[in-house]
């Protein structure tokens, strides 16, 4: 038998392997709304997905027709989006899989906002301070580029085209990644 090397990680490199690995498990919100129940439920279907889980379509379709019954205020449905791309940025593994819920969910409207424009605000916001979060939460960044290529990918608009907006954003981000 062969002995491997030992690997030995930086004491900032095992801190922030622990909290990555922490994060990657569960996501929690704090919600003071009343409806903390029900996003409490969406909360809890999203943390059972998995992208090597036999049950992720049913569980997409879960989490559209929870969404659907619980959301009924622009508020609720900013919680939703940012819960989802939470869980996306910080668990890049979850990226595919929250992509192609957002591609279900993109024309999902409440009193005249849609899913689909809250999530390409929340990409631009990240996008506008890629540097900062390059330089300070490296982890947070390579998700969001993940999630950006994912969501390139997967989701179209009403045409059955890919949002050809993004395409400069992932150019500008896979270049700095070079």
């Amino acid at each position: 038998q062969v002995d491997q090397p030992k690997v030995y990680l930086l004491e900032s490199s095992k801190v922030r392997l622990k909290r990555r690995l922490k994060e990657k498990d569960e996501i929690c919100l704090d919600t003071t709304n009343p409806q903390k129940t029900k996003m409490d439920k969406l909360i809890e279907i999203l943390n059972s997905m998995r992208n090597n889980s036999n049950d992720v379509d049913s569980n997409l379709t879960t989490f559209m027709e929870e969404a659907q019954n619980s959301t009924n205020s622009e508020e609720m449905l900013s919680e939703i989006v940012k819960t989802i791309y939470h869980k996306a940025v910080t668990d890049r593994s979850f990226a595919s899989t929250a992509a192609r819920l957002c591609d279900k969910m993109s024309l999902f409207m409440v009193e005249g906002t849609k899913f689909r424009s809250l999530l390409l605000n929340m990409l631009q916001k990240d996008f506008t301070v890629r540097d900062d979060l390059q330089q300070t939460d490296v982890e947070h960044w390579l998700g969001f580029i993940t999630f950006l290529c994912e969501v390139f990918g997967i989701m179209r608009s009403n045409g059955g085209e890919p949002f050809l907006v993004l395409v400069c954003p992932i150019y500008m981000c896979l270049r700095e990644l070079l």
